[in-house]
């Protein structure tokens, strides 16, 4: 049997809704606790990546639409 006391937390919304102030809330929440921040990993999606790029500038309407053969590099850029 595996122990554990880690957390996994997760902030969902649509853009503008506040996640972003809502994440910095609870890292405020946590350093006023004393937690480690050093040991939390806080990400979001689509990532810093060069996919996540390509994703955020496609749903932003920055550059063109994405066609069936760009779904593959989509999928390929995704971690397992």
């Amino acid at each position: 049997m595996i122990h554990s006391n880690g957390k996994f937390i997760v902030i969902e919304g649509l853009d503008g809704s506040g996640i972003t102030e809502q994440v910095e809330l609870l890292k405020e929440w946590l350093r006023h606790r004393n937690y480690d921040l050093s040991r939390v990993a806080f990400t979001h999606e689509p990532s810093e990546g060069p996919v996540g790029l390509l994703l955020r500038m496609t749903l932003q309407d920055r550059l063109k639409r994405m066609d069936g053969n760009d779904h593959g590099v989509v999928i390929c850029g995704r971690p397992l």
